[in-house]
């Protein structure tokens, strides 16, 4: 039974009956074989888009958190500007004539005491802490 242009053709006249059951399930397997070809290309085509609207999504989410984000430091910036006043304000003034002289210690209003000298705090309690580590003496001699 030759193939000629996708048609088969019998040199003897009609086809059998076993014969033009076996043209018809060739013909159904190559239009199922397609059907499956089409439907797996739309599956692969339906997957890249959601791939690609997924990570369209995710850049924009992201690209909306650095903008908020930078909006935040904007304004904290603004506003530090805003309350440091003049640049007078941010001169520190001289030792000389303040309260604090490098020669004695002075009490403070709430009662603590701070002594230069030895580099400590002594709070209104007696709790003695050193200035240079933020920890508190203990005296281990008594």
């Amino acid at each position: 039974m030759p193939l000629i242009n996708g048609r088969f053709y019998s040199s003897w006249g009609r086809y059998s009956a076993y014969t033009a059951l076996q043209i018809q399930r060739y013909r159904m397997a190559a239009a199922r074989q397609q059907e499956e070809a089409n439907i797996s290309s739309l599956i692969g085509t339906i997957n890249d888009v959601m791939t690609n609207s997924s990570q369209g999504l995710a850049q924009i989410a992201a690209q909306r958190a650095v903008d908020r984000i930078n909006a935040e430091t904007k304004a904290k910036t603004e506003q530090a500007s805003s309350d440091t006043g003049t640049a007078d304000d941010n001169i520190i003034p001289s030792t000389m004539n303040s309260t604090f002289s490098v020669t004695d210690s002075t009490r403070l209003d709430g009662g603590s005491q701070v002594d230069l000298n030895a580099n400590t705090l002594t709070l209104p309690n007696g709790t003695v802490i050193d200035l240079d580590t933020g920890l508190k003496k203990i005296d281990v001699t008594t």
